[in-house]
């Protein structure tokens, strides 16, 4: 599958690099009025350009928030910096520089990697991610049009992400199925016991226009769900009453190829359903076949690395 043309030019964001908490593109606003620590990641991979979109619109807009705290913050921008230096139809090769920095959120995957690029920026960002009450983590994908929320099947995050509303796709994470923890799977995110809530979205296409609108409207009615958005902001920016979830599936499986030369049997569609025993990735002489009905065809990669996440399998539930 071709990677879809560009529609947006990454812009320059050196701009946004010093911060005020001491860690370049860190910005953390403070009311002085009790509420919750919140905070909104863009570029968690260096492609994915409609969190940058978000976040920097929302640092252009003067938004301060009306109760507790709002951090906003750029990721993986070293990785960004390289594909805007690159030609963009070569986009998903900068989704890292060293390894997927939303693979390395565990504390010992993080002490056992003294080298890595993403290792050194995690490191850098985790007091701010281990203070947050709230987290919306931005992404996109390489083929889906089709936005969706992303999260841990626990009911508090549930809660949140029903109110929200939108996108009214939900995909549902058991947990540890991925190669390494998820940003949004971190220490207290991740305890069913703790009120700490993390969610993530993917907004569409990474450099599709239409997925910066996604990711910024997201954004507000993430904030506002915490009811950090002063009402002379809501007044200039109204958010429409979200229309209820339709649709969501439970990730069942993370498929990882056993050589560099796997590929999948055909070309698949997002949220396709298989019937059991329809191929799916040939690797060798081997061929992995769709384990269960209404198997469903999330997130396929289109760099196949050995041992690495290739594609996520989800079944359609209530």
């Amino acid at each position: 599958m071709a990677v879809p043309a560009a529609e947006l030019i990454p812009r320059d964001i050196s701009g946004f690099r010093e911060g005020n908490v001491g860690v370049d593109y860190v910005h953390r606003f403070d009311s002085g009025v009790p509420g919750p620590a919140v905070g909104i990641a863009g570029l968690t991979h260096g492609n994915e350009v409609c969190g940058m979109t978000a976040v920097t619109w929302l640092l252009e807009s003067g938004l301060r928030p009306a109760r507790g705290s709002l951090t906003l913050w750029l990721g993986n921008v070293e990785a960004y910096e390289r594909m805007r230096a690159d030609d963009l139809a070569n986009q998903t090769r900068h989704r890292f520089v060293d390894r997927d920095m939303n693979r390395i959120w565990g504390d010992d995957a993080l002490a056992a990697d003294a080298h890595s690029s993403e290792a050194r920026r995690a490191r850098a960002l985790l007091p701010i991610v281990d203070s947050l009450d709230a987290l919306l983590d931005i992404h996109s994908t390489t083929f889906c049009a089709t936005p969706f929320q992303v999260y841990q099947g626990l009911a508090k995050n549930r809660i949140v992400a029903d109110a929200l509303g939108v996108p009214p796709v939900h995909v549902i994470l058991k947990g540890g199925q991925h190669s390494g923890a998820t940003l949004c799977e971190r220490g207290r995110f991740g305890d069913p016991g703790a009120a700490a809530i993390a969610l993530g979205v993917e907004c569409g296409i990474h450099l599709a226009a239409a997925a910066g609108d996604v990711a910024k409207d997201v954004a507000l009615r993430f904030l506002a769900r915490f009811e950090l958005l002063p009402d002379a902001f809501l007044a200039t920016r109204p958010i429409a009453l979200p229309a209820p979830p339709q649709r969501r599936y439970l990730v069942e499986r993370v498929f990882r190829p056993a050589s560099d030369r796997a590929r999948f049997a055909r070309a698949f569609a997002p949220f396709e359903e298989l019937s059991a025993g329809e191929p799916i990735v040939i690797d060798g002489d081997e061929v992995f076949v769709a384990p269960f009905d209404r198997c469903t065809i999330l997130m396929p990669s289109p760099i196949v690395t050995r041992g690495r996440d290739m594609v996520t399998l989800a079944v359609p539930v209530a």
